[in-house]
């Protein structure tokens, strides 16, 4: 059973429905980002970190309007989380390459600065490399089709 098939399992389950109804209750049947107070009012996670074991913080009542939006505010957060990791690693291995192993960042920002200006620089030429195989598959197709017509 693949994760989503888990989760609506999940969600389907008695475990789910008390914890719910518990949830709705302690909001006092309230959307917790606008406030209003229909009978459409859905749980949503903050986090699936727990999922099967959550704890109340890990939950939101939220109303059929907000809860698509806090959706999408999860994925960006998780991306940038993503994103912030994937750039320390970045510049924990760039530091190491220039200054060896036991390089210390002395927080003044000099180093950052260095390793983001890298990093722009690598980016402008991972884009100048892309425009060249689109140019190259380009020709080829091209090519190809111009010897297929001559066959």
């Amino acid at each position: 059973m693949n994760k989503s098939e888990e989760y609506v399992r999940y969600l389907k389950s008695a475990k789910w429905r008390q914890l719910s109804k518990r949830m709705k209750e302690r909001a006092g049947h309230k959307c917790a980002k606008c406030g209003q107070t229909s009978a459409t009012l859905e749980v949503h996670h903050l986090t699936y970190e727990r999922l099967g074991r959550e704890s109340e913080t890990d939950l939101i009542v939220l109303c059929k309007v907000c809860h698509p939006v806090a959706d999408k505010q999860r994925v960006v957060e998780r991306e940038a989380r993503g994103q912030a990791k994937c750039n320390e690693k970045g510049f924990d291995t760039y530091m190491t390459k220039k200054f060896g192993e036991g390089y210390s960042d002395d927080d003044s920002g000099d180093d950052r600065e260095a390793f983001d200006d890298w990093r722009r620089g690598q980016k402008g030429q991972n884009q100048i490399t892309i425009r060249l195989v689109k140019r190259f598959f380009a020709v080829v197709t091209l090519l190809s089709s111009s010897l297929s017509r001559w066959r």
